[in-house]
């Protein structure tokens, strides 16, 4: 088991992440960019297509795990190409979507609610991909979740990420950003 010892402002963060979605599933879900734009989605299916082209394994053999997968833009993408995936989120609001989708498709997840850090530590099997996307602006500590995921992958694995902002180094810019965002929600 790795060490992992989150503080009190990564806590406090992914505490505010998990009552924000539980009051936003379904408007996020209808909302977010990502999900809902036909041009983002075209471009993640070319993009996994890649990056699963990069493992060189037979999909049904792949291990992958959609971090923070709220409510499976990618899972379902995984599921459908043949690949089993474990989708983690702290969100069970959203993971409830991602369940009723399955069932409609007649896919079969392996959904786990937990905080991403604590799931990568306590979790003992290795991945051939991880995902997180628009995942990674959420989190408090990045670096030190994005060590735990590549602790996490089997030989040859794949880390992939997508839909996060970049950072910006001004002040005036991530003011901009982040005003943009809060206008937007």
């Amino acid at each position: 088991m790795l060490s992992w010892n989150p503080s009190a402002q990564y806590r406090k963060v992914a505490e505010a992440n998990r009552q924000y979605y539980a009051k936003t599933a379904y408007l996020y879900d209808a909302t977010e960019t990502c999900v809902t734009s036909a041009t983002l989605q075209e471009r993640l299916e070319r993009d996994l297509d890649r990056v699963v082209s990069l493992i060189g394994k037979p999909p049904h053999t792949i291990r992958a795990l959609d971090a923070c997968g709220g409510s499976g833009n990618v899972s379902l993408k995984l599921l459908r190409r043949g690949i089993p995936t474990v989708t983690c989120d702290i969100s069970l609001e959203l993971l409830r979507i991602l369940q009723a989708r399955c069932e409609t498709e007649d896919l079969t997840p392996q959904i786990i609610c937990a905080e991403i850090a604590s799931f990568l530590v306590a979790q003992p099997a290795s991945f051939d991909l991880i995902v997180f996307s628009s995942a990674l602006h959420h989190l408090e500590d990045i670096d030190g979740v994005l060590g735990l995921a590549v602790r996490s992958l089997a030989p040859g694995g794949v880390i992939f990420t997508t839909f996060d902002p970049i950072s910006y180094p001004h002040r005036s810019a991530r003011l901009i950003l982040w005003l943009d965002y809060v206008a937007f929600k």
